[in-house]
């Protein structure tokens, strides 16, 4: 019971499309469109998705979306840089920034209201993948193919689908990890079966995992747990737009969904958000002129 309790208090998250570079060999060319059957996360009693491996990237100078070519790719400071001429990749966004009626995703300005868009973005072109191609290695997929998942759906994805026991734990839906030396959040496919010598574990205290380390994974075991299909949400951190810095990177994921939240009245507009740190993880809300992270999933 005191394990079942531990997971509903940390709460998960989901799924496998390759974009991938394999770290070890630099000069790989990412596989691209290859998509894992076993990349499958309930959403709903009904729906399920695919999630991409990677999170969206944007690229100014040559229009240009892409999921990241490795589940643990985040830009950072790199983030700092956005504008319309610059020529690297960026990877936090303000909500619906997504290029429809001149919400560009390399514009994040103060005023809370400039990106108000009369309620949610979910069926909008508001919706980075409703509105974009999007590559994945040698594969472009079509504006419409992805979309962001809604509050409600990232809700049962974490916290209410059944699943699995993995380490004595009933209905495992997520686990704090660090994959290549990179925190985040590991999500359990539906009907998770766990590869040979890969180990999980859940502290008997949430405070224990107080670091991402407590379940270190090598290259190879990642390989392993993503052939499974399992998904990795790094800790990617924030953008503070009116101080122009990122905070919490390695530390802090913060992930759109695209449901409106209410209006505060220090915050203004709010959209709901994924939010998770070493010990915690919960859907709140966050201004929805702040930048932050973008995985999107493919209906199946």
């Amino acid at each position: 019971m005191k394990k079942r309790l531990l997971l509903c208090a940390m709460v998960a998250l989901a799924a496998v499309v390759g974009c991938k570079k394999d770290p070890i060999e630099p000069d790989n060319t990412p596989t691209g469109g290859a998509e894992n059957a076993k990349n499958v996360f309930s959403v709903s009693a009904e729906n399920r998705v695919r999630l991409a491996e990677g999170n969206l990237q944007y690229k100014a100078t040559t229009d240009t979306w892409r999921f990241a070519e490795n589940p643990w790719d985040m830009v950072g400071d790199g983030n700092l840089e956005a504008s319309e001429n610059y020529g690297g990749w960026i990877d936090c966004f303000a909500w619906g920034a997504s290029g429809h009626e001149g919400q560009m995703p390399y514009s994040s300005g103060t005023s809370n209201s400039a990106y108000y868009h009369d309620g949610d973005i979910a069926g909008t072109q508001y919706d980075w993948g409703l509105r974009n191609a999007i590559q994945c290695g040698g594969t472009t997929y079509e504006a419409g193919t992805w979309r962001t998942l809604t509050k409600d759906e990232w809700e049962y994805m974490l916290f209410r689908r059944s699943n699995t026991t993995i380490a004595g734990v009933e209905n495992a839906r997520f686990v704090m990890a660090a994959v290549a030396d990179q925190g985040g959040v590991i999500l359990f496919p539906d009907q998770m079966v766990m590869p040979d010598g890969v180990v999980v574990q859940y502290p008997e205290s949430i405070n224990i995992a107080s670091t991402y380390t407590y379940n270190p994974y090598t290259y190879d075991e990642w390989q392993k747990l993503s052939e499974a299909g399992c998904v990795f949400l790094p800790a990617a951190g924030c953008k503070l737009v009116g101080m122009n810095q990122m905070v919490s990177v390695g530390h802090l994921g913060c992930y759109w969904t695209s449901s409106y939240d209410v209006y505060d009245g220090t915050l203004g507009h709010t959209a709901a958000q994924l939010l998770f740190n070493p010990s915690s993880i919960e859907m709140g809300h966050s201004g929805i002129q702040y930048p932050r992270s973008v995985r999107l999933a493919k209906n199946l």
